[in-house]
């Protein structure tokens, strides 16, 4: 088996770096600022489709009388046999 060894110098970056053209840095930097805004955009569509999901829930929610308590608690107004109201918590 071989054995690899380094040295300090063999590790650090090249001081030049990479060097780009004028065109490839216009062009990466467009490329980046196109990415971004593609991001951005889609990070908006998935708020406002959870938005428009949690409104339709709380639409159902109050069509089936199912309310929400002082701590956002869930429940529903039931009446017991001997005709006492209580909340029923879920």
């Amino acid at each position: 088996m071989a054995g690899y060894r380094f040295k300090k110098e063999d590790l650090k970056p090249d001081e030049q770096g990479l060097k780009l053209t004028e065109e490839e840095n216009e062009y990466a930097f467009k490329q980046d600022q196109e990415r971004r805004e593609r991001l951005v955009q889609k990070r908006e569509e998935v708020e406002e489709a959870r938005s428009q999901a949690k409104f339709q829930e709380r639409i159902d929610e109050i069509r089936q009388g199912i309310k929400r308590g002082p701590r956002g608690g869930r429940y529903t107004d039931e009446i017991s046999k001997n005709g006492k109201r209580y909340r029923k918590y879920f």
